[in-house]
């Protein structure tokens, strides 16, 4: 009898002994703002004098982040795309703006928040789609998204109740951050998230993206000198660099059938190919026609009647100093695409357009990714790319910036 009750006793310890952890971890992200609802963090910021960024490392909800978002903001004009589409930003426009960017992965996805943005008391006067290339390749074969919305993952979970015993092992946190014994970041900042406070990045209120650790050295880049995005194109197999001499034409109906849909709403639509780097398109150049699909996109939906502009290989915008790594453009190069776009499209886009802003941001910032000053707090941006890019306004000396590790 002794001997159950002693190894009862020491099971009865092992179930318990854990638990301090877990509420640590749980203050940790409660502290964060990492369980508040996506309804009050939405409301927070809409509704906030500051700028409040969202920035989550825990959760995977931009989709339902960027459907309420929508919903509660009630936008005139909106942009639809991938992370790629993510620094359209509010300043651009005299309307309401709403940067849906991350909400759609594949052509087939874009159909449920097409849904969803018809369906609203106030849909959207303009669309723009910022469209990837590889949406079109039919080797690129992504999973059929379910059809209307994907369920919302819970809030709190084991696994991400013991997400911080994780980052405390990869030192991606230390002891004091852990225990909330440095507490200065938390009682300084409104932000909501463990990236927003701790990096200063995340979505800001129009659902834009901020990437300020990234331009200023805090955490590494993890495609310097665009050598990981090279590897993949030459690998030919690998990411989005699969080839292809044609676009899908499934995929291309699709797409048709999607831009469709709103033009019949009433939504005027328009589509802009994201733009990659100079020395990316070389890259692709060095192997013909096995990336041909990419200059056959534009031609083919012309073809298909949807209001195309081409800014993968039709026009090239600025060079690869203004990308944050070798397909994501940085805020100017949006800005940019943006100006093009008022130009070639003004009888749509004008009534919402600030081309005054623009050409202000492009002349000021141009061979930067970023220019929110809020956020950069007199920090210079570097070359954090290692491309050799001499970036405007930075002292000298300032390019040796101290590196923090990425959560």
């Amino acid at each position: 009898m002794k001997w159950h009750r002693r190894y009862g006793l020491i099971f009865l310890i092992s179930l318990l002994l854990p638990l301090p952890l877990l509420w640590i971890n749980w203050l940790f992200l409660e502290g964060h703002g990492e369980w508040k609802p996506l309804e009050h963090i939405v409301q927070e910021q809409l509704t906030s004098e500051h700028t409040i960024l969202y920035g989550t490392a825990i959760h995977d909800d931009e989709f339902h982040y960027k459907m309420t978002l929508a919903e509660k903001a009630r936008p005139e004009i909106v942009v639809i795309g991938s992370s790629r589409a993510m620094m359209f930003e509010k300043q651009y426009f005299k309307s309401k703006f709403i940067n849906m960017g991350r909400a759609m992965s594949s052509v087939q996805s874009g159909f449920p928040i097409a849904q969803h943005l018809l369906s609203l008391a106030h849909p959207p006067k303009v669309v723009i789609f910022s469209v990837d290339f590889w949406w079109f390749n039919a080797r690129h074969r992504l999973p059929q998204p379910p059809k209307g919305f994907p369920p919302q993952e819970p809030r709190l979970t084991l696994s991400k109740l013991l997400t911080p015993l994780t980052w405390l092992y990869q030192k991606k946190i230390h002891g004091r951050e852990w225990l909330l014994m440095d507490r200065q970041p938390l009682e300084t900042s409104a932000h909501v998230g463990v990236r927003a406070i701790r990096q200063g990045n995340g979505f800001r209120p129009d659902g834009s993206g901020l990437y300020t650790a990234l331009a200023v050295g805090e955490i590494p880049a993890s495609d310097s000198q665009f050598s990981q995005t090279i590897k993949d194109i030459s690998l030919r197999k690998h990411g989005f660099f699969q080839t292809s001499s044609e676009p899908d034409p499934i995929y291309l109906q699709q797409f048709a059938a999607l831009v469709q849909k709103l033009e019949t709403a009433g939504v005027q639509t328009i589509v802009a190919l994201a733009p990659l780097p100079p020395r990316v398109l070389a890259e692709l150049a060095k192997h013909g026609d096995q990336y041909g699909y990419l200059a056959r996109l534009a031609p083919e939906m012309a073809a298909r009647n949807i209001r195309v502009h081409d800014y993968l290989t039709g026009k090239t915008l600025a060079g690869d100093c203004e990308y944050l790594d070798g397909f994501h453009g940085g805020s100017v190069i949006y800005a940019r695409l943006m100006r093009d776009l008022l130009q070639q499209e003004s009888a749509i886009l004008s009534p919402h357009v600030n081309a005054t802003v623009l050409d202000s941001l492009i002349e000021k910032f141009a061979g930067r990714t970023q220019w929110d000053e809020e956020f950069l707090k007199g920090r210079p941006e570097i070359d954090f790319l290692k491309l050799g890019c001499v970036k405007p306004n930075v002292p000298q000396g300032a390019q040796n910036a101290n590196s923090k590790i990425s959560l």
